[in-house]
C-alpha cells in the first residue's frame, strides 16, 4: 500500500494556514462551503456546480489549531444560520448528493 491514512492528505486536497494559524486541509467543495459560510461572493454558486459535477458530499474536512473535522453540509448549514443568500440550495443539493445529515462536525 501507500501506506495513506485518512489523516494524509490526498492529491486533490488543499493543504493552508487559517488566520489563525491553525491547519485548513479539505477538498475543493469543503473548502467552498467553508467560503460560503464566511460570505465570500459567487462561493455557493461554485460549491453548487462542484456539487452538480459529482464532488463528493461525505467527505469532511479540517481547521483550526486543534483540526475540528467538519463536512460540506455542515458548513452550508452554518451558511444558512448565517442568512447566506443561496445557502439553503447549497444544502439541499448536498443532500440530494448524499450527505450524511446526521454527521457530527
Amino acid at each position: 500500500g501507500s501506506g495513506a491514512t485518512s489523516s494524509t492528505p490526498s492529491p486533490l486536497d488543499v493543504v493552508g494556514k487559517d488566520e489563525d494559524g491553525g491547519m485548513v486541509e479539505g477538498t475543493p467543495l469543503w473548502l467552498a462551503c467553508l467560503a460560503a459560510r464566511n460570505g465570500v461572493p459567487d462561493a455557493v454558486g461554485l460549491a453548487c456546480s462542484m456539487v452538480t459535477a459529482g464532488a463528493d458530499p461525505t467527505i469532511s474536512g479540517r481547521q483550526g489549531i486543534a483540526g475540528d473535522e467538519t463536512t460540506p453540509l455542515w458548513w452550508a448549514a452554518a451558511a444558512v444560520e448565517a442568512g447566506v443568500a443561496g445557502s439553503i440550495d447549497l444544502a439541499r443539493a448536498l443532500v440530494g448528493a448524499g450527505a450524511d445529515v446526521n454527521a457530527i462536525g
